[in-house]
C-alpha cells in the first residue's frame, strides 16, 4: 500500500490509507507488507516501489492513495519486468496513469472530477454573492477506468 503526503501523510491520504487498512483487515488473505510515503512525487514513488518490490519479491499488488503513486509504481513495475505479475489500483486520471492502464501495467484507477469540482465551487460562490444560501452538498461523482469497470 502506497501512501501520499509530503514526508508526512496529508489528511486526505491518511483517510484513504485508514480506509484501505480497514478493508484489508476484513480479508485474511491480504497482508500489508509496506506503506511507503512518496509525498505525491512520481520519482519518489518509483524509487520506493522498486525497493519495496525487491525486498518483497512475492508482492502481488499495490493500492495507491495519491495521484503520483500509481505512475511511479507503474514505472517501477515496467523497469523490473513485472508487468502482469504485480497489480496496481491507482488514483486520479493523470495522462501517464491512463496510458499505463491502456498498456496493461496498471489495472485501474478511480478519479474525482476536478473540472466539476471547480465548476460547482465557482457557481456556488456566485450564487452566494447573489444572496442564495450555500449549497450544502455537491456530489461530483467518481470516474473509474481500467479493469475495475468490469466488476460490479
Amino acid at each position: 500500500m502506497e501512501t501520499g503526503g509530503s514526508g508526512v501523510i496529508d489528511k486526505r491520504s491518511a483517510i484513504r490509507v485508514e480506509c484501505h487498512r480497514k478493508v484489508f483487515a476484513r480479508h485474511p488473505g491480504i497482508t500489508v507488507v509496506a506503506s511507503p510515503i512518496d509525498g505525491d512525487n512520481i520519482a519518489t514513488a518509483e524509487q520506493m516501489a522498486t525497493a519495496t518490490m525487491r525486498r518483497h519479491p512475492r508482492l502481488k499488488g499495490w493500492v495507491v492513495s495519491d495521484a503520483g503513486g500509481g505512475i511511479g509504481i507503474g514505472r517501477a513495475i515496467q523497469a523490473l519486468g513485472k508487468t502482469g505479475e504485480v497489480r496496481v489500483v491507482g488514483l486520479d486520471d493523470l495522462p501517464e496513469l491512463v496510458q499505463l492502464i491502456r498498456s496493461g501495467v496498471v489495472d485501474s484507477t478511480a478519479a474525482t472530477k476536478p473540472r466539476s469540482q471547480g465548476y460547482w465551487s465557482v457557481l456556488s460562490l456566485w450564487q452566494q454573492g447573489l444572496g442564495a444560501p450555500p449549497i450544502q452538498r455537491i456530489d461530483t461523482g467518481i470516474a473509474v477506468q481500467g479493469s475495475a469497470t468490469n466488476h460490479p
